[in-house]
């Protein structure tokens, strides 16, 4: 056994094959066993102390220093200061105490085959295990951070509860490789990046950062205000509850809404992205409108909230059960905004698009609904019940689905539109726009109306008195040999 001792200035000592004791005392020093069981100790100073082989004993003392167990089974005492203790793929199992002061453990993982990192705590103490490849534990006590590396290869960090332990932010680099962060369990801070790979990151109750890197990455918040980034890949991104910052980066992302969660900012970044909002299944009400350079998506019942909405292509609202109302409330220019779909689901369901500028997607599902388009050329579906379909302008397309439903349409809107599932006495045509003009019992229809068969279908037209041309109103997609008589002896059609 060798005995060497340092100076109070800065130090360079390395150890014998045999259990040695070696003190830096002052200065700045590196302090480094070799073989055997060697028992170590920094002194005053910022040093680096290194165990190697062995089952060693390290203290930092005063100073931040850093602190490396090397295989074996080590006992390592930071001391006073902000000192880090490391953990490197092939060493033992470790005690590790950080003393006074903010000080960190670092565990660097294995460099290709992935690990499986659990971190849980055990009262003050936190117990820190890789449960795959060579299993290990870290007992740890008196760290207030705790860095773990990935390295390449699909790595998974599973975090519990961390008890009274003095853990506060807990650190996850998951490399190369497609890497998982489990922290539903989590109540500290955590900040995770997955960079390249297909990674799988969720937070816990704390405020969360989640990294996705390249690649297909799933982030997922859960509670906290938390903040999302997607970076490159097409990443689905889900803030849960808390006021959330999310942003998708380069890819085609979706940035999803769950009922439930908090009021949230949404960037989908460059790409073709999607908002998804999913209702609360017992009748929301929803308004879109214009916030500055932004979209603002409100509930305005039930338990209210925001979206204020960036750089997306499309929105997807789902109201599931209930009877759901969604609003546009003027929606304007500059926005990236290129489509909106509406799924009322089940109940009895209003949409109104009247100001909507966009390609609007309106689906009523079951029920009683009513679905009124904008200005683009839209597409609504009614689905079973007996529904109320307005296309407004444009050239929209139109299904009524199962039930007697009514098709509003008015001559000033300028376009024409398409029925592809008129049924003859049962659904009705309401055709507004023609009074003063025509008057019920006096006017003859046929001089308003202009009804031509081509291709198995029939097309509407209307003409108002000045001379000019009939102009298409709509088209019955399947439906041949309509006539004014035929509809109004059907009762399937109706001019307001």
């Amino acid at each position: 056994m060798a005995v060497l001792v340092g100076t109070s200035g800065d130090d360079t000592i390395f150890g014998t094959g045999d259990a040695d004791v070696i003190s830096g005392l002052g200065g700045q020093d590196r302090l480094a066993g070799l073989g055997g069981d060697d028992t170590i100790g920094g002194g005053p100073g910022n040093d680096r102390v290194e165990g190697n082989d062995g089952d060693d004993g390290l203290e930092g003392m005063a100073g931040d220093d850093l602190l490396v167990g090397g295989r074996g089974s080590d006992a390592i005492f930071g001391g006073d200061g902000n000192d880090r203790l490391m953990w490197n793929n092939g060493d033992g199992s470790d005690r590790m105490d950080g003393g006074a002061g903010y000080d960190i453990v670092e565990v660097n993982g294995a460099d290709g085959p992935g690990d499986s990192f659990v971190l849980g705590g055990g009262g003050a103490e936190v117990m820190f295990d890789r449960v795959n490849l060579i299993p290990f534990r870290l007992d740890i006590d008196n760290v207030e951070q705790i860095d773990v590396n990935g390295l390449a290869g699909d790595d998974r960090l599973t975090v519990g509860d961390l008890g009274f332990s003095h853990v506060g932010l807990v650190n996850f680099d998951g490399g190369a490789g497609s890497d998982v962060l489990d922290g539903a369990g989590a109540t500290r801070t955590l900040r995770a990046k997955g960079d390249a790979g297909d990674d799988r990151l969720t937070g816990g109750t704390a405020v969360d950062r989640l990294e996705g890197g390249d690649g297909d990455d799933v982030l997922r918040g859960n509670d906290g205000a938390d903040v999302l980034l997607g970076d490159g890949g097409n990443d689905l991104l889900v803030g849960g509850r808390g006021d959330d910052t999310m942003s998708g980066g380069a890819g085609d992302d979706r940035l999803m809404w769950n009922n439930g969660d908090n009021s949230d900012r949404m960037d989908g970044g460059a790409g073709m992205d999607v908002v998804e909002v999913n209702g609360a299944g017992v009748g929301d009400v929803f308004t879109l409108g214009r916030g500055g350079a932004d979209l603002l998506f409100d509930r305005l019942n039930l338990i209210p909230f925001r979206l204020d909405i960036d750089r997306v292509e499309r929105l997807e609202v789902n109201g599931l059960d209930g009877d759901d109302r969604f609003t546009f409330t003027g929606l304007g220019g500059g926005s990236s905004l290129q489509g909106v779909r509406f799924d009322g689901g089940t109940g009895d369901d209003v949409l109104d698009a009247s100001t909507a500028d966009r390609f609007v997607f309106g689906k009523g599902g079951d029920g009683r609904d009513v679905l009124e388009g904008g200005i683009a050329d839209d597409l609504l579906q009614g689905g079973a019940g007996d529904d109320r379909l307005d296309g407004g302008a444009g050239r929209d397309l139109l299904h009524g689905g199962a039930g007697a439903d009514t098709f509003s349409l008015f001559t000033a809107d300028g376009g024409r539109d398409v029925i592809d599932d008129f049924e003859l006495g049962t659904d009705v045509l309401e055709v507004r726009g023609l009074t003063p003009f025509y008057r019920p019992g006096v006017s003859d229809p046929n001089d308003f109306l202009q009804f031509t068969d081509a291709g198995g279908s029939t097309t509407i037209a209307f003409d108002l008195p000045g001379g000019g041309p009939f102009l298409d109103l709509v088209t019955l997609r399947g439906v041949s040999g309509v006539t004014f008589e035929t509809l109004d002896a059907a009762g399937s059609i109706l001019i307001v």
